[in-house]
């Protein structure tokens, strides 16, 4: 029964599922990771199906279960605690077994891992600054472990030290270490400290530091004595300081030289002074080095300069003389002062009197050298003054010399002169001639009175002599003033030049060419170049500069008149001798250089076989008749007027040469005399000189007689804005020797006032007033000299106006008038002479208007007027002459007599003879108004003559008389012409109104009268213009004005503005109904193959130009019109592409219309593309690159990219691109900011893009070793792998005073690139890292107290002087990072002047109070 039982049970168990009778929850423990012996608990649950005892097996380290036994009930849940506690490091696993008492067991798995113990610092790496050497520096940093042991610290070496060594941890509690850093040497140092748990655990720090090298300075840094005598004795001073404490020695100086004292104990920072002592006993040089030694470290080396001299002077004490000198004028002397003895002689010079002056005060001189004293005397008073200069020098036995000066000053001057006249010491009076010699200057001064009395002025130098407006400087005498060759560069200004009496006693003024302004001059005579020799026998004498052989003692003065009031009569009888001779003495050069003879000769009758010769001879010797030269010869039996004779020797002479002259009475036939007439006698330098200019001046002279030739481009005498009175007259004798006066007035001259005796001698007249004069007032007597005149009046004058004696000598009148002159107005004698009068006026002369005797000519007059003259008004002979508008009027004789005569739109009228006497009037332009049959005689007219458009009336002789044809077309023959005046203008009922031919019309209304066809008469036809009135476009054509853009628009269009026919609104006989445009055809298109030679139609041909209609606009009687007109194509900024238009004026008759003149114009496109959008820049490399949207426009030809200047876009463009991009920008330090902007074909530009700011970029070079680096620059990318990547093989540590970068130890307790820090930088060899990224704003360095490093944060330099204005007496030191300049105020040492860009360097300063800044670069 039992055993059933028993195996049900069995059964239900079974049938159940439940094998297990223990069973652990969970199955298996897993402990982890735990420190090694750290003990670590866990909770299991055990359970079983019946009430039994459990008893568990035993466990081996590091693992245990409790409890070990223990009752347990059936369904009970029994918790079991399992401890796993290692004692070593490892994995350990073990298998726990409950075993029951009654049935089952169970497994529970074990398993844990013991670590290591961790030890640990609370800092990675720990800096102890920079330090000077020997110096010391302390930090604390924390040690602690995860377990309770002991830990030793240790391998840290020398300079750094640890203190406590060994520490007991507990679990989880820091403590503290001191770290200490003592360095003996200067240099950088780094070592690890480590930390070793006893149990386990290891940790390191890496610990750095560096020393500054320990510095010796001494101030100053050379010693130099001052030069000492034997027995003398001097001490220095020498301040030394050290930045540790440390003793030093000082060697080095031994005899002349000594030190005290020679050892020193110094603390760091202090200082003390050394006395350094020169005591030298012989003459000498000394030098030497005072070594100054730490005991610690460094030293300093201070070189000693000494001198033992024994100088002695050497100088004259005989006294300087300055003579006499003029006042206020300089004069110096040197006196040489000599070092004879040892060393370096050393002066100093004084004196008292302040007119002694002397150059220089003190003087250093080298033995065996001398040195001048340069003294300068100037006076301002004439007694004689007296002084003593003194030299004061080292010579030890002649320490004062004593020199007496003196000089005496004057008023009166003679002799050479040079330097300044001043207004103090006026007047300065001549005592003899006055010579300013040549390389020397002379300057009056304004306010200076010159009294030269009878002596002479030679300016062979330069003068200076420029007064003042109000001012002026003051010249008087009567000898010569002579101005040398150089005169052209004289300055000549306000001066007054009273020459006394202008008769011969008078001033003499000779120049070379020259310039004098605003001066008044009453003088005898101006002479400009040089006469050599000159004899007018004006005197009445000749004896004293002539010879007479077998003149029969016919030979005297004796007036010849028709030519000047003497000349030599020189008269000789073939009865006696046959030949006779008058020749000059011999006559001596003066001069170098070529030279011609110029005379004026007369011969008044002939006489058979007879004539005369004229000869010359070089150095033959006076009173030796041989070796003559002829070089003129007069034909033979002929009579000659006054005839002007000029010959040019072909030599070169010099100084010295002697010339004389001979005239010779030929007589070939011994029944009769000879006479000959000579006068003018002249030998001229032919050197080409400067022009004589006088700019507004007055001059009252008696002659100006010009010698000077010139080139035919510049005159030789010029007269502006001036006035001159004139006794006898201005005469210029060499070929091309013009004279011009300009904007002047000529009055009261004698006779022959302006008058040229030399070929190609013009005169010109511009703006000039002569009145009041003699005869002859402008004359010239050698060919190829021509006369114009402009804008001048020559009035009231004794003779004739004009005077010409010559061939080939073209008169030209414009503009002026030549009035009430005694005879003549004009006056023209020689052929190839030709007249031109254009708009002047020929009136009241008491001779003929004009008067030419001239042949083979043609004489102009236009738009003139030659009225009211005592004689004819034009009388010419062997001439033709041309008239063009003009007036001939109210003239006593004839009006015109001339043998050719070509006249056309003139008037002819009220003359008291013939109007015109001629024997042929021709020409296809003479025509008249002919009244009562009066006033024309004409003869030898083989071809029909034509008046045409002139007037000839009222003229009061012999009616008209002709021989051949004549034709009056267009002409009015009877009758009254009905003039308003007797200046022949038109009554407004003349019959002679729009009476001229057809074809022809007036130029102006009035004083054309009626309608535009042309009036009869001066005051019609086509060039009466010059009469005044209002212009008439010629045949009514209309005037395009402009012809311009259409703005704002797309192109192809121009707007065309005209003025409007004269025809237009039916104010004249026609009328203008509408108006046409035409465009001609491009050239190179096709032309068409009919075109009417009328404006119709498509196309028009004018000329050898078609032209193509492009519209047509009414008229409407306005005076201006507009109209648009379209064009082929436009110009753009490729070129112009120009289009070429005619306006054509109709009237309702289609053969009559007027085309105006083309004109041509363009058309662009004015409209401009869209502004660029997106416009971004990125960064290649160095390089930046620009991109943008694309334009939308279909024009655009290009994009253009700016660079802004100054902050702001110019007009030219920095590049050109047809992408919408742009690469290649070199990036730069400077800010760089970009806009783009488009354009198209026609040039147009769209506005700017929005700019973009280039980033900027600077190379910085880092040398090999340790050095200071900084950037102004805040990098775009600051990470330190990134930025020192260029140079990553090289950098082994960068560090500053927060924090280090060690690439090599995988150290960075920097973070990144701080742009407002500086940092001290060790690299293996030199690189260079680029620095790309944005201008660092924040240009200022927070101050810390002590040391610190200071970056440069801007890229331009700092001087010191800068930074210690900024900081004051906060600063203490600036010093290098790698390297000796230092700057240290407080010591006075200066070797670090500046702080250059992309360096740093230490800074120590008192407090951290303030900052430097940084400026902008300028």
């Amino acid at each position: 029964m039992k055993r059933l039982l028993l195996f049900s049970v069995v059964v239900l168990l079974t049938a159940s599922g439940l094998f297990a009778q223990l069973q652990f929850q969970p199955a298996s423990v897993d402990f982890g990771q735990k420190p090694v012996t750290s003990a670590s608990t866990l909770e299991v649950i055990l359970t079983s199906q019946i009430n039994q005892l459990i008893s568990l097996s035993d466990l081996p380290a590091p693992f245990s279960a409790s409890p070990d036994e223990f009752m347990i009930s059936i369904g009970e849940q029994k918790t079991v605690t399992i401890t796993f506690h290692p004692m070593t490091v490892g994995s350990f696993a073990q298998t726990l077994t409950a075993s029951g008492g009654v049935w089952g067991t169970a497994q529970l798995q074990l398993s844990g891992e013991a670590l290591p113990a961790s030890v640990a610092f609370d800092v990675q790496s720990l800096d102890m600054g920079n330090i000077l050497m020997t110096g010391h520096s302390e930090q604390m940093i924390t040690v602690e472990s995860d377990i309770a042991q002991q830990v030793t610290l240790e391998n840290l070496d020398l300079p750094f030290a640890a203190n406590p060594q060994v520490i007991d941890l507990d679990p989880g509690t820091p403590a503290q270490v001191f770290v200490s850093f003592d360095p003996t040497l200067p240099g950088y140092f780094a070592d690890y400290l480590t930390a070793t748990g006893s149990i386990s655990g290891y940790a390191e720090t890496y610990i750095s530091g560096s020393a500054t090298e320990a510095s010796i300075f001494a101030f100053p840094q050379s010693l130099n004595f001052e030069p000492l005598f034997s027995g003398e004795a001097d001490t220095l001073e020498i301040i030394v300081t050290t930045d540790i404490n440390q003793a030093i020695s000082l060697t080095g100086l031994s005899d002349a030289f000594s030190v005290s004292p020679e050892n020193l104990t110094m603390i760091a920072g202090e200082a003390q002074t050394v006395y350094v002592g020169f005591a030298p006993v012989n003459p000498g040089n000394f030098s030497q080095t005072l070594v100054l030694t730490g005991s610690l470290w460094g030293n300093a080396n201070v070189p000693v300069y000494g001198q033992c001299i024994d100088p002695q002077i050497s100088v004259s004490t005989a006294g300087v003389d300055f003579g006499t000198i003029a006042l206020l004028s300089s004069y110096t002397l040197n006196l040489p002062v000599t070092n004879t003895g040892n060393g370096t002689l050393e002066c100093t010079v004084a004196n008292s009197n302040p007119h002694f002056t002397f150059s220089p005060e003190a003087l250093s001189i080298s033995q065996g050298s001398s040195q001048d004293v340069a003294i300068t005397f100037v006076p301002d008073f004439v007694p004689a003054e007296y002084d003593t200069l003194l030299i004061t020098s080292n010579d030890p036995d002649t320490p004062l010399v004593k020199i007496p000066m003196t000089g005496q000053g004057m008023s009166q001057v003679s002799g050479e002169v040079c330097g300044t006249w001043y207004k103090a010491n006026s007047p300065y009076n001549f005592a003899g001639s006055v010579t300013v010699p040549e390389s020397c200057t002379l300057t009056i001064e304004p306010g200076v009175v010159v009294n030269m009395g009878d002596y002479n002025f030679f300016v062979n130098g330069k003068l200076v002599c420029n007064g003042l407006v109000n001012d002026s400087i003051y010249l008087n005498g009567t000898g010569i003033f002579q101005l040398s060759t150089s005169c052209p560069n004289d300055s000549i200004d306000y001066v007054a030049i009273d020459g006394g009496s202008n008769g011969s006693d008078g001033l003499t003024i000779r120049c070379f060419g020259g310039k004098m302004k605003n001066t008044r001059i009453k003088a005898y005579k101006i002479e400009n170049g040089k006469s050599i020799f000159y004899d007018n026998f004006e005197n009445g004498t000749w004896e004293d500069n002539w010879n007479i052989l077998n003149t029969n003692g016919y030979a005297n003065v004796s007036p010849s008149y028709g030519y000047s009031g003497n000349g030599l009569r020189v008269y000789s009888n073939g009865y006696y001798n046959g030949d006779h001779y008058i020749f000059t003495n011999p006559i001596t050069l003066n001069t170098s250089g070529t030279i011609s003879i110029s005379l004026w000769f007369k011969i008044p009758s002939k006489n058979y076989q007879n004539n005369t010769q004229f000869f010359y001879r070089i150095n033959f010797g006076a009173g030796n008749y041989g070796n003559w030269n002829m070089f003129y010869e007069t034909n033979y039996n002929t009579v000659y007027d006054w005839t002007l004779l000029q010959y040019s020797i072909n030599s070169y002479f010099q100084p010295s040469d002697v010339i004389e002259i001979m005239v010779m009475n030929n007589c070939n036939n011994s029944s009769n005399y000879q006479i000959t007439y000579i006068d003018e006698v002249k030998i001229l330098n032919e050197e080409i000189y400067h022009g004589f200019q006088f700019l507004n001046s007055q001059l009252d002279i008696y002659s100006f007689d010009n010698y000077a030739k010139n080139s035919d481009a510049l005159p030789s005498f010029l007269l502006d804005n001036s006035k001159i009175k004139l006794v006898e007259n201005f005469e210029s004798h060499p070929s091309h020797s013009s004279i011009n006066i300009c904007n002047s007035i000529v009055d009261q001259a004698g006779n022959y006032a302006i008058r040229t005796n030399g070929i190609n001698s013009n005169v010109l007249l511009n703006n000039v007033s002569i009145e009041n004069s003699g005869i002859n007032v402008i004359s010239t007597y050698a060919d190829s000299a021509n006369v114009i005149m402009v804008n001048s009046m020559i009035n009231n004058c004794t003779g004739k106006g004009i005077y010409t004696h010559s061939s080939y000598s073209s008169v030209t009148v414009s503009n002026s008038t030549i009035s009430n002159n005694g005879s003549d107005g004009i006056f023209i004698n020689g052929s190839g002479s030709p007249l031109n009068l254009e708009n002047s006026e020929i009136i009241n002369n008491h001779g003929n208007g004009i008067n030419s005797l001239c042949y083979s000519s043609t004489n102009v007059i236009n738009q003139s007027t030659i009225s009211g003259n005592f004689s004819n008004g034009i009388k010419l002979s062997g001439h033709t002459l041309i008239i063009k508008g003009s007036i001939v009027s109210k003239n006593h004789g004839e009006g015109i007599s001339a043998n050719n005569v070509d006249i056309s739109n003139s008037t002819v009228n009220s003359n008291m003879s013939y109007g015109i006497f001629a024997l042929n009037i021709y020409g296809n332009y003479l025509s008249s108004i002919y009244n009562g049959n009066k006033g024309i005689y004409a003869s030898n007219s083989e071809e029909i003559s034509y008046l045409f458009n002139s007037i000839v009336c009222l003229n009061s002789q012999y009616g008209s008389q002709f021989s051949g044809n004549f034709d009056f077309a267009y002409s009015k023959v009877s009758g009254d012409p009905k003039l308003a005046d007797s200046l022949g203008h038109l009554l407004p009922n003349s019959p002679c109104i729009d009476a001229a031919d057809p074809t022809e019309e007036d130029a102006r209304i009035p004083f054309g009268m009626g309608t535009v066809r042309a009036d009869m008469g001066a005051y019609g036809g086509p060039e009466n213009w010059v009469w005044g009135g209002e212009p008439i476009p010629a045949n009514g054509e209309p005037e395009i004005v402009h012809i311009v853009d259409i703005p704002q628009d797309q192109g192809k269009k121009v707007g065309i503005q005209f003025s409007a026919s004269l025809f237009d609104n039916g104010h004249t006989a026609y009328d203008v109904t509408h108006y046409s445009f035409w465009r001609e055809l491009d050239e190179n298109g096709k032309l068409p193959l009919e075109a009417s030679k009328a404006p119709v139609g498509q196309f028009f041909q004018k000329g050898p130009n078609y032209w193509e209609y492009v519209g047509e606009m009414p008229a409407n009687g306005f005076a201006n019109y507009g109209y648009s007109a379209t064009t082929l194509a436009d110009s753009t900024v490729s070129g112009m592409f120009w289009s070429k238009f005619l306006v054509v004026a109709h009237t309702n008759d289609n053969d009559t219309y007027w085309v105006s003149q083309p004109d041509s114009g363009y058309s662009v496109d004015n409209l401009a593309p869209a502004t660029p959008l997106n416009l971004a820049g990125t960064v290649a490399g160095v390089t930046y690159n620009l991109a943008w949207n694309p334009s939308p426009d279909e024009d655009l030809q290009y994009y253009a990219v700016y660079k802004a200047e100054n902050g702001l876009f110019g007009e030219a463009p920095f590049a050109t691109t047809t992408e919408p991009e742009f690469s290649g920008i070199v990036l730069s330090a400077e800010m760089q900011d970009f806009a783009v902007a488009a354009f198209d074909f026609s040039g147009n530009r769209s506005p700017l893009s929005s700019p973009v700011a280039a980033p900027v970029y600077d190379l910085l070079t880092i040398p090999a070793g340790w050095s200071g680096i900084s950037s102004w620059i805040e990098p775009s990318q600051p990470e330190l792998g990134y930025l020192f990547a260029p140079a990553s093989t090289g950098l082994i540590i960068l560090q500053n005073m927060q924090g280090v970068y060690w690439p090599g130890q995988n150290v960075n307790t920097l973070g990144q690139w701080n742009e407002n820090e500086g940092y001290m930088v060790k690299m293996a060899g030199e690189a260079q890292i680029p620095f790309i990224g944005t201008k660092n704003l924040e240009n200022h360095f927070q101050l810390t107290s002590g040391w610190q490093i200071l970056p440069v944060l801007s890229n331009c330099p700092l001087t010191m002087e800068e930074l210690q204005n900024q900081l004051g007496s906060n600063l203490v030191m600036v010093k290098e990072i790698a390297g000796w300049r230092v700057f240290w105020p407080e010591m006075g040492i200066s070797t670090l002047e500046t702080l250059e860009p992309g360096k740093a360097y230490f800074l120590k300063t008192v407090t951290g109070n303030g900052q430097v800044m940084f400026g902008e670069c300028e």
